[in-house]
C-alpha cells in the first residue's frame, strides 16, 4: 500500500479520528479478487507466470511437482537404458560432490556407468562438476576476478572442445557441446555462442533439454530482436527452467508478425502466441486461439485459460465489488482522482462482454480432450458467474461436484463460485442467506473477501442488514486484516477514500431506516444458539450502543432532535464514559465534550457566564438543544433571543469548527474525503447555527447584542449597514464579544 503522507497517530481507515489530512490509496493484490487460486489447477511450471498485479518473480519453489520427473534426468534415465532409477539419477547429477564419482560411489548410476565400463560417461560427470564454478558473469569494474576466472574459464572451454571431438556418444558430444557454450557466453564470448551452436543444434530435429538449454544463451546474445523473440518464445515452451530469464528476452514492441516469419511449424508459431500471451496484461483470447488452432496440444493452452480467466476476475470483480480499479491497470494515480463509479461500473461492463467472448471459446471445447478437464469445466462455470448467468453456472456447478471429493481443493473454490450465484440469483428486495450460503461462508471465514462478496450482492440486492453483519466479520478489529471497499453513492474520484470498517460504513452510507433494521435484528436475535447466527452477530451484538449513537447521530443530521433523543436515551450511561466517537470499548484519554457547546466558541475568549452545567454527552446536549428551541419558539417566552443565540452556539459547535463536532461525527479529516448523504454541507458551513443567531437578532432588545447576532450569523453586510460603527470592533476581534453580549438587557 502506497501512503503519500504518513499519519501521525492511527490510519483513518481504521479508527475514525478528528486530526489533519490522511490518506492512502489500495492498489495490487490488496484489492484484487481471486476465487480461481491457480495453484489448485497443477499449473506448478508456469506458476511464475499466473495472473498478478506483482511483477514476474523467480519461482521460490520448484517449478516441478512433487515426484515429476525432470527432462535432464529422464535423458540420463534413457542413457542408462532405464536400469537406474530416477532418485539416484538425480542425486549423481545434482548433488553428489566431484570426489564421490568413483567406483567407491554407493549412488546406483555411478555404479551403473562403472559396470558398463563407460568410462567416457563418468568423465563426463567429472568434467561437468569441475565447471560448476565457472559459471556466472563476473562484473567487477577493477578486473580483480577476470585475472583468475577468465583464464581458468578459457582453459576449461578449450578442454571441452577438445573433449567434444573426441567423444563417441552423441548424447555426451551435445553435452560438451552445451557446457562449452555455457562457458563461453560466461567469458563473454558471444560470437562464439553462435558459432558452437550452429554447429552442433541448429539443425537438430529432435531436440532434447541439452538444446533447449543451449538456445537460451543463443537468444541472450541475438542481436536481432524478432529472432531473438523467436527462439525466446521456443526455449520458453520447451524448458521450464528458463522460463523465468528467457521471457526477459522477449521484446514485446516487435509486431508478431515479424517473429513469426522464422517459425517453420506450426507447433513454433503456437510457441510464439504462448510467451506472447503469458505475458499479456491485457486480452489474450485472440493468443489463446491461436496457440489451440496452431497445437491443440500445447501444455500451455489450459495455463493460458486460467490465466485469462483470472484477468477477467480482477477486471470484472475487483470493481464490482470494491469499486476500486482492477488491481492490474494502466492508469497513474492522478488520473484515477478525475474518476467516477460510473467509469468503473461501465468498465465492468465491457468486460462482463468480454467474458462472453471467453466462454464461446470455451464452448467450443471437449473438456476430456484438454490436459487439465476440471479446469476447463471449472472456467465454463466461473464465466457464467460472471456474466452473471448463474442459472446454468449452478448446473455446471452440480455436475462437476459429482466427480468430486468435498476435500478436494478445486471443491472448495467451486463451492465459493455456487454461494455467490445462490445469493445474486436472488430477486431484488428479497434476498437472503440461503442455508446452503450460510455453510459455504462457515466452511470459509477466513477467506475475507469471498465473506465480504457474498454481502455486497446482498447489499446490492437490498439486504442490507445481512450486509453489514457480514462486513462485520471481514473488519482489522476482527481479523487484523482488512478488506476495503467503496461506496456506489460516492460522487467523487474513485481513490479518494475507502472503507475498512462495516460501522464506517453504515456511518456514511445507511439510511436512519436500514441502521433502525440492523439494531432491531441484533437485539431480537443476539441470544440466538442457532451457529450461523451466532457467528455473523459475534462483533454487531456488542455493538448495540454504538450502533444506538449512529441513530441518533443520523437523526442529528437531519435535525429531527426528538428521534435523535430517543435514540441516545436507548444507551447505558455508561458507555459515555471517556468517550471516543465510534470505538467499542476504546479507552480514551481524551474528554471529547471538554466545553459547554451552548456557552463556549471554540478559539474565541470567553464570552458569556457559565449560567448552567451538565454533564456532557449526546444524550443530554440533545436534550438541553430542545429545551432552548422549546423556550425560544414559546410565544410567552420574554428571552427568546437569548434562547435562539445558545441554539446557535450549539449548533455552530456541532460543526467543523465546533467544540461538539462529534455530534454529527464519529471522526473527520481536515480534507473531506467522504460525503454524507445528509449534511456535509451543514457541516462545514454552519447553516443552521447562522439561522437562529439571525433569529435571535429578529429578537434581541439592545442594538449592541443585535450587532453580536448579526456578526455571527455572518451577515456582514447587515452588520456593516445597521451598525457601522460596531463593524471593524467585531470582525477584527473576538475580545469585544464579551461587552457586547453583556448588553443583551
Amino acid at each position: 500500500m502506497r501512503k503519500f503522507r504518513v499519519c501521525i497517530l492511527l490510519l483513518l481507515s481504521s479508527i475514525c479520528f478528528k486530526g489533519t489530512a490522511c490518506g492512502f490509496y489500495l492498489e495490487g493484490e490488496e484489492v484484487r479478487y481471486c476465487f480461481m487460486n491457480p495453484q489448485y489447477f497443477g499449473f506448478s511450471s508456469f506458476s511464475e507466470f499466473h495472473y498478478s498485479s506483482l511483477a514476474f518473480a523467480p519461482a521460490q519453489e520448484s517449478l516441478f511437482k512433487e515426484g515429476e520427473q525432470m527432462p535432464n534426468e529422464l535423458l540420463w534415465m534413457t542413457y542408462c537404458n532405464w536400469k537406474v532409477p530416477y532418485d539416484a539419477v538425480y542425486v549423481a547429477v545434482n548433488e553428489l560432490p566431484l570426489q564421490q564419482v568413483s567406483e567407491k560411489s554407493d549412488n546406483a548410476m555411478i555404479r551403473y556407468l562403472y559396470g558398463v565400463n563407460d568410462l567416457e560417461a563418468i568423465s563426463y560427470l567429472k568434467f561437468a562438476k569441475s565447471c560448476e564454478d565457472m559459471n556466472a558473469l563476473y562484473d567487477d569494474p577493477w578486473e580483480r576476478n577476470d585475472y583468475t576466472a577468465i583464464p581458468i574459464r578459457t582453459k576449461k572451454i578449450a578442454e571441452a572442445l577438445q573433449r567434444l571431438k573426441t567423444a563417441k556418444a552423441k548424447e555426451i558430444k551435445s553435452r560438451y557441446a552445451f557446457l562449452a557454450i555455457r562457458l563461453r557466453y560466461y567469458n563473454r564470448d558471444m560470437e562464439g555462442v553462435k558459432s558452437l551452436y550452429q554447429a552442433y543444434f541448429a539443425s537438430e530435429k529432435n531436440k532434447t533439454i541439452l538444446n533447449y538449454w543451449s538456445m537460451y544463451f543463443r537468444t541472450i546474445v541475438e542481436k536481432d530482436s524478432a529472432f531473438a523473440n523467436f527462439l525466446a518464445a521456443q526455449v520458453f515452451a520447451n524448458a521450464v527452467d528458463k522460463r523465468f530469464m528467457i521471457q526477459q528476452q522477449f521484446n514485446r514492441t516487435v509486431p508478431l508478425d515479424e517473429t513469426l516469419k522464422y517459425a517453420q511449424t506450426n507447433q513454433q508459431k503456437a510457441n510464439v502466441y504462448l510467451l506472447a500471451a503469458a505475458l499479456k496484461t491485457d486480452r489474450a483470447l485472440e493468443h489463446i486461439k491461436k496457440v489451440h488452432q496452431l497445437d491443440p496440444g500445447s501444455n500451455g493452452l489450459s495455463f493460458l485459460l486460467l490465466r485469462e480467466v483470472n484477468k477477467i476476475e480482477d477486471w470484472i470483480c475487483t470493481p464490482y465489488y470494491t469499486l476500486y480499479l482492477p488491481a492490474v491497470n494502466n492508469i497513474d494515480y492522478s488520473e484515477q482522482q478525475d474518476l467516477t463509479v460510473k467509469i468503473v461500473w461501465d468498465g465492468v461492463v465491457r468486460d462482463r462482454a468480454y467474458a462472453k467472448e471467453l466462454l464461446k471459446f470455451v464452448d467450443l471445447m471437449d473438456p476430456r480432450h484438454t490436459d487439465n478437464p476440471i479446469l476447463w469445466k471449472v472456467c465454463k462455470a466461473h464465466l457464467l458467474f460472471m456474466t452473471r448467468d448463474f442459472e446454468k453456472s449452478l448446473s455446471e456447478i452440480k455436475k462437476i461436484e459429482q466427480g468430486l471429493k468435498k476435500t478436494d481443493s478445486v471443491y472448495v473454490q467451486l463451492e465459493k463460485i455456487k454461494a455467490l450465484d445462490l445469493t445474486s440469483n436472488q430477486n431484488q428486495g428479497n434476498a437472503v442467506v440461503l442455508p446452503e450460503v450460510q455453510r459455504i461462508l462457515m466452511a470459509n471465514q477466513n477467506d475475507l473477501k469471498f465473506v465480504f462478496a457474498v454481502g455486497r450482492e446482498l447489499e446490492y440486492l437490498g439486504n442490507t442488514t445481512d450486509a453489514a453483519l457480514l462486513y462485520s466479520k471481514v473488519g482489522a478489529e476482527n481479523s487484523g486484516y482488512a478488506v476495503y471497499w467503496k461506496s456506489r453513492s460516492n460522487v467523487k474520484g474513485v481513490y479518494d477514500y475507502g472503507y475498512s470498517d462495516y460501522f464506517e460504513y453504515l456511518d456514511i452510507n445507511y439510511n436512519v431506516k436500514q441502521t433502525q433494521a440492523l439494531i432491531d435484528y441484533t437485539r431480537q436475535h443476539r441470544g440466538s444458539t442457532d451457529p450461523f447466527i451466532k457467528w455473523k452477530l459475534s462483533r454487531a451484538k456488542g455493538d448495540v450502543s454504538l450502533l444506538y449513537d449512529a441513530l441518533g447521530t443520523k437523526y442529528i443530521r437531519e435535525d429531527k432532535l426528538s428521534k435523535a433523543l430517543e435514540s441516545f436515551s436507548r444507551i447505558p450511561e455508561d458507555y459515555w464514559k471517556n468517550y471516543f466517537p465510534g470505538q467499542r470499548n476504546y479507552p480514551s484519554s481524551t474528554e471529547y465534550f471538554d466545553n459547554n457547546p451552548f456557552t463556549v466558541l471554540k478559539y474565541t475568549p470567553q464570552f458569556m457566564p457559565q449560567d448552567f452545567k451538565f454533564r456532557l454527552t449526546k444524550k443530554n446536549v440533545t436534550q438541553k438543544l430542545i429545551y432552548c428551541l422549546n423556550r425560544a419558539r414559546n410565544p410567552k417566552e420574554k428571552n427568546k433571543d437569548y434562547y435562539y443565540f445558545l441554539a446557535g452556539n450549539c449548533y455552530y459547535n456541532m460543526t467543523v469548527s465546533g467544540n461538539c463536532w462529534m455530534m454529527r461525527r464519529f471522526g473527520y479529516s481536515t480534507v473531506s474525503l467522504n460525503e454524507y448523504q445528509y449534511d456535509e454541507q451543514e457541516f462545514r458551513n454552519g447553516n443552521l447555527a447562522h439561522r437562529y443567531y439571525f433569529m435571535a437578532y429578529q429578537n434581541a432588545k439592545t442594538p449592541k447584542f443585535k450587532a453580536l447576532c448579526l456578526r455571527l450569523s455572518k451577515r456582514f453586510d447587515l452588520l456593516k449597514k445597521q451598525y457601522p460603527d460596531d463593524f471593524k470592533q467585531l470582525t477584527d476581534n473576538c475580545d469585544a464579544f464579551s461587552d457586547y453580549f453583556k448588553s443583551r438587557i
